[in-house]
């Protein structure tokens, strides 16, 4: 998949990640990994980037996130799709229940990409477990500037993108399938700006030094009068 992992409040959601998300739940679909008849978990759903479509897509939907005003943002955006359940618990203390749903997607979360992450995903699906890493290289790669400009370096446990995680599920001898789903995403400067401050600060960093570093780097990306991200 690809996106941007974080946006601010007030950013429409389409900004965040584009069609990507209705495309891959078309694209699980057509594969098998989800289907009409599922129970679906979407662990660190956020606002419902992934779980608005998923909701059209399967039978009943439980939407994971440890950030209650996310949740209520979530259940607003499925409305008259199937039942959906909000779930308020942090995912890396949660404690799941051996084949409870059929199939489960990770949402992108730095937060959830470590190996005891995607081991329990396995356990709590009887089917099918779909992770979504996001391949936006120039988001990332502006983030990672802004960070070492202000002499900040945030490192999380787990996989840093999905090649090395493709490997792994190689090497370990897991029947795996992936996709790569390319967009362009257009998006105002100062929501972009808004957003790339969030996922920093999120992130660990600073802040009071952080906002006028990312206006400086989301420049560079000036399409016009908006920032277009790949």
């Amino acid at each position: 998949g690809t996106g941007t992992p974080m946006v601010s409040d007030s950013i429409d959601r389409d900004c965040e990640f584009g069609d990507v998300p209705a495309r891959a739940v078309e694209w699980l679909l057509s594969r098998g990994h989800l289907t009409s008849d599922d129970c679906s978990m979407n662990v660190a759903c956020g606002r419902g980037g992934f779980s608005r479509p998923m909701s059209r897509a399967v039978r009943v939907l439980v939407c994971m996130d440890r950030d209650r005003s996310a949740l209520d943002v979530t259940g607003a955006r499925c409305e008259g799709g199937c039942r959906t359940e909000l779930f308020e618990r942090d995912w890396n203390s949660y404690v799941p229940s051996r084949g409870r749903y059929d199939s489960v997607l990770i949402s992108p979360s730095y937060l959830c990409y470590s190996r005891d992450s995607l081991l329990r995903a396995e356990t709590v699906s009887s089917r099918s477990c779909v992770v979504v890493f996001p391949t936006v290289h120039d988001y990332r790669s502006l983030r990672k500037a802004v960070l070492r400009s202000i002499g900040f370096n945030a490192s999380f446990p787990g996989f840093p993108d999905y090649r090395p995680f493709v490997e792994w599920l190689s090497d370990e001898g897991r029947d795996h399938d992936s996709t790569v789903i390319s967009t362009d995403i257009e998006c105002p400067l100062d929501l972009f700006c808004a957003s790339l401050s969030r996922d920093c600060i999120a992130r660990g960093a600073p802040a009071d030094t952080v906002e006028d570093s990312v206006r400086t780097f989301a420049e560079s990306l000036l399409s016009g009068d908006v920032v277009r991200i790949r």
